[in-house]
């Protein structure tokens, strides 16, 4: 180590190289926790290509990449190592799923005597560069551009423009007439708003930051509203610093659904409105303006394409819906896989459809017409982490089919005390075997951690609905070499369990939403269940259903809640509750309660929300107990909910399952499989036993207490009153008696006016001001029979506030 130096760069690269050993060896303790991060985040360069199934080019491939058993190769790093390509162009490539072999081609479909042939178990995979910016017709960023490309299509120069070296390319005009691109550096901040001209259109690059939240329309700004201001405040500043602030919200809670961008003075217009609530984008030449809205929940789940139709191939069609209520129905639809839909802005019409413009030859574009076309975005994560309230997740390339060899894992987990709903919109894995567990199957596998066992099972076809029986849940969905199909799609919300008995020593539940309103219609019943020597006491936090007549009971042909005292509705009821109440208490006679909640068709409040305890029969219901009570039970099960699967029959459990469950024995829908009840039992002899710790506990508190007194009684005769002098201490004149020259003090701050007590004046202290201790002088006479002097008090420094002495009563 000697003879070396050693600079702050290079200690700087030692502690990056310890940090990445210490996450290696953190990855690998973790194991399946960190790999459906990698596949998620995998997938950077497959969504650069879009896929043709069973089909491949008709040329000899410029290079083969052959499967290694040592390093399989994957579809990712195929795609991978076209995009690094550096010995040719690298446009296209094609798959062998079967024996899984990579071939880069330097050629594309549309190449001169280059076609696509039919081939099983290939697919094709061609550059989708496109998909990465915004396209704007009849829209130019600027005249003056960096590049021109020549005999170009969109695709080939949106390639062009991310490759390039050069220059950092912000976007491309294109004219599609002439086949000509123009490459630029210019985004609409730097260039001052977009133009308007015909036959050509903008491609501009995803934004990043707050601007990648709205939708650009290009030129235009809202309708002006008689009688309604369009804008609820004007603010000043930067195109991103407006979309910030849009994203921020406002002081008076106004949502901010878009704004309006005027370049010239660089103002940014808020608005609680959309073009669809003022019918349209006003194109006013005077300005340069642009219009931006909000990507709310489902929409962003969608390329916008604005001033593009697709014609003649919608399937349904839905009238006064905003874009994000017409996004989340193509989502949701059930009859047909919807890929893409229209949105026509002067009445808020939405145009379902299941095709996009790549299946019909291309889209339709007429000028400035308020008709917006969006396309779903393909689902590129293959597994993660989901921690959200309401989501969803599907097989990779959703809408499309899903490629071979996949290998996904979702973990799902919301909040504690709640369960999981999910939601099958579709579900097609192909040929299935007759058991779809089956390794040779595509499968989907659903699987639960319970307190005495794992719960696993795999999906069959027609399944609809699944509901988890704790708040976590880890799904699994793995495909073979075979053919492949259309996938699957689920959706889950995270909810309160119904139906349910709870074993636990405590826990909580609440009507279905709560803190949100509850749903009409509803029936639900929670059985709380504690061991033997225990009661329970429930207590609600929070009630406001529906409002009954003023003096009258609560009826039960409207909202309530009855509490009973016992396993079921037929046992003595506690109560019945409707409206608001206040939060109250209620205690069982036995170990067992019984809560029901319903609600009608109509009026709906926020619902309810309630704790229980199990306690000792020995305590009072005040909660004061003359017993200890015994020790808390151990209690190993969760919740059971008596609606587990909507369909049983259709969910097969999976080879793999700790615990053997046949769910398909099951005769009626609404049970599942009660888990056992483990219970301690309280026995005399345990009470016996904590009720003489008690005790012996009292006696020593009592001994504690009168050995205090005697020592108390007996150093108050031994030490002499104090007289003649205060209650207290002085604390600035014994800081005086310890100051040396130089020493700075807290009154220091005093004098420069920093101090807490700057406004407080001090009275100075005379010289002649003396320090005594009455009970020193006095213990010193007794033990040697002469006076004490009364010592000199050292000078005070001159920095150090002087006071009056302390006068004392004689």
């Amino acid at each position: 180590m000697e003879g070396k130096n050693y600079s702050p760069g290079n200690c700087l690269i030692i502690v990056l190289i310890l940090l990445q050993c210490y996450l290696q060896v953190l990855h690998a303790e973790e194991g399946d926790t960190s790999a459906s991060t990698d596949l998620s985040t995998a997938l950077t360069f497959r969504s650069l290509y879009k896929r043709i199934k069973n089909s491949r080019l008709s040329i000899i491939p410029a290079r083969r990449e052959i499967f290694n058993n040592t390093t399989p190769l994957t579809l990712e790093k195929c795609a991978e190592r076209c995009t690094k390509e550096t010995e040719f162009e690298c446009k296209s490539f094609d798959f062998d799923n079967g024996k899984q072999t990579c071939l880069l081609q330097a050629h594309n479909k549309d190449d001169l005597d280059v076609h696509l042939i039919t081939q099983p178990y290939f697919d094709h995979y061609e550059t989708n560069y496109i998909k990465k910016f915004n396209r704007l017709p009849n829209h130019v960023v600027t005249l003056h551009h960096d590049k021109k490309i020549e005999g170009v299509s969109e695709e080939a120069c949106a390639r062009r423009c991310i490759l390039e070296v050069e220059f950092k390319c912000q976007g491309f005009d294109y004219e599609a007439k002439i086949k000509v691109c123009w490459l630029t550096t210019n985004t609409p901040a730097s260039a001052g708003g977009a133009l308007l001209l015909n036959d050509a259109t903008y491609y501009e690059r995803m934004p990043q930051g707050a601007l990648s939240r709205f939708v650009n329309y290009g030129f235009g700004s809202l309708r002006t509203m008689s009688g309604t201001n369009s804008y609820f405040k004007v603010v000043k500043g930067e195109l991103e610093e407006c979309a910030q602030y849009c994203l921020d919200g406002t002081p008076q809670g106004r949502k901010c659904l878009s704004f309006d961008y005027t370049f010239g003075d660089q103002t940014c217009h808020l608005s609680e409105y959309i073009a669809a609530n003022v019918q349209g984008i006003s194109t006013n030449y005077r300005f340069r303006v642009m219009h931006y809205e909000l990507k709310e929940d489902y929409l962003r789940f969608f390329y916008p394409l604005p001033y593009s139709v697709l014609l003649a191939n919608n399937h349904k069609t839905y009238k006064g819906v905003t874009p994000n209520r017409c996004a989340r129905m193509c989502m949701e639809e059930e009859t047909f896989i919807c890929r893409s839909f229209d949105y026509q802005i002067q009445d808020g019409t939405c145009l379902l459809s299941s095709k996009t413009g790549s299946d019909v030859g291309g889209l339709f574009t007429q000028g400035l017409s308020q008709v917006h076309h969006f396309e779903m975005k393909p689902m590129l994560d293959c597994g993660g982490n989901l921690t959200e309230h309401n989501t969803g997740f599907a097989s990779p390339n959703w809408p499309r089919n899903y490629a071979p060899h996949e290998s996904c894992q979702w973990r799902i987990k919301v909040p504690k005390h709640k369960v999981i709903h999910f939601k099958f919109i579709y579900f097609a894995l192909g040929l299935q075997t007759l058991s779809p567990c089956h390794e040779e199957n595509d499968r989907l596998i659903f699987r639960e951690n319970l307190p005495e066992t794992v719960d696993e099972f795999c999906i069959r076809p027609h399944t609809k609905t699944i509901i988890s029986k704790t708040n976590e849940m880890t799904v699994n969905f793995t495909s073979r070499g075979g053919p492949d199909e259309q996938g699957f799609r689920v959706f889950y919300t995270a909810d309160w369990p119904c139906d349910v008995t709870f074993t636990k020593y405590s826990g909580e539940f609440a009507s279905s939403r709560w803190p949100e309103n509850y749903p009409p219609g509803t029936r639900c019943s929670w059985q709380m269940k504690a061991p033997y020597g225990y009661k329970v006491k429930l207590m609600f936090t929070q009630f406001e259903l529906e409002p009954h007549a003023i003096g009258t009971e609560c009826h039960n042909r409207y909202d309530y809640v009855s509490v009973h005292d016992g396993p079921s509705f037929d046992s003595p009821q506690l109560g019945r509750y409707c409206g608001a109440n206040a939060p109250f208490t209620l205690f069982s006679t036995g170990r067992e309660m019984y809560v029901t909640f319903f609600s009608d068709e109509q009026i709906e409040r926020q619902g309810f929300h309630a704790k229980y305890l199990f306690e000792s029969r020995f305590s009072s219901p005040d909660g004061s107990s003359t017993f200890k009570t015994g020790p808390r039970p151990t209690l190993g099960v969760y919740t059971t909910p008596s609606v587990a699967f909507t369909n049983p029959n259709n969910i097969i459990p999976s080879i793999k399952t700790v615990q053997n469950q046949t769910m398909a024995g099951n005769t009626d829908n609404n049970v599942v499989k009660q888990w056992p009840l483990q219970s301690s039992k309280t026995t005399n002899g345990a009470n016996t036993v904590m009720i003489a710790i008690i005790c012996g506990l009292l006696v020593l508190v009592l001994l504690i207490i009168v050995v205090l007194f005697l020592v108390c009684r007996y150093y108050r005769k031994r030490v002499p009153h104090r007289r003649n002098q205060p209650n207290y201490s002085f604390a600035a004149e014994s800081e005086a008696l310890n100051h040396k020259p130089g020493d700075k003090t807290e009154d220091d701050q005093t004098e420069n006016g920093d101090g807490p007590y700057a406004s407080i004046e001090f009275q100075p202290l005379t010289v002649n001001a003396s320090f005594s201790n009455p009970l020193y002088g006095a213990k010193h006479e007794q033990q040697t029979g002469v006076k004490q002097p009364l010592s000199p008090k050292p000078a005070v420094p001159p920095n150090m506030p002087r006071r009056e002495p302390l006068k004392t009563a004689v």
